[in-house]
């Protein structure tokens, strides 16, 4: 397949979910690149488990979008893709500012409903199924995603310009992992 084969740029893509997998017991690390426009995006995925040291709470998982201001109104998404590691995934988004989700994510006709703000909405994603979470006009951040099981998600924004003084947009993606493997103390390098 060709990598366009997995774009997912609206909620009606659905079945997006690539899955990687080394062959015997070599471990891998997996970045992804991807192209919008003229420029680059790339973050390093994480695997896709339940990790150990949860504390004994298996059965619940809670991420939270990071996002940035568009660069003009209409012009490109603050988003937050969903993918499941797991089948029968019960997901929970309480968005930050009002986002269109399907009724049924299983449907891919399925009409589509607006969310507000602080409103929780529940659907059911499988393996390998996708949920694109957007918002054309507005930063997402913030926006709450609580499921049963793992997910990778993916945050972001379709085209920003960074710093807003620049005149050309660049994608930007990172994968948030669940907030139980967040830390309090941090080691940082200057760039500059």
């Amino acid at each position: 397949p060709q990598s366009k084969d997995f774009a997912v740029t609206s909620i009606a893509d659905r079945r997006k979910g690539l899955h990687v997998r080394s062959t015997g017991d070599e471990e891998i690390f997996v970045q992804v690149v991807s192209t919008y426009f003229n420029g680059y995006s790339n973050y390093l995925a994480y695997p896709c488990s339940g990790a150990s040291a949860h504390d004994g709470a298996e059965d619940s998982y809670t991420y939270y979008a990071l996002s940035t201001v568009p660069p003009g109104p209409g012009f490109s998404k603050s988003q937050v893709l969903l993918v499941a590691c797991q089948d029968d995934t019960s997901v929970t988004i309480t968005p930050t500012k009002t986002v269109s989700l399907p009724q049924d994510a299983q449907d891919t006709s399925s009409e589509s409903v607006d969310v507000a703000p602080g409103t929780a909405h529940t659907l059911t994603l499988h393996q390998q199924q996708t949920l694109l979470v957007a918002n054309l006009n507005e930063d997402i951040t913030g926006t709450r995603i609580d499921s049963d099981r793992p997910l990778t998600v993916i945050s972001g924004h379709q085209c920003t310009n960074v710093p807003m003084s620049v005149g050309f947009c660049e994608q930007l993606a990172v994968q948030i992992p669940p907030t139980f493997t967040w830390g309090d103390e941090f080691l940082l390098a200057s760039y500059s």
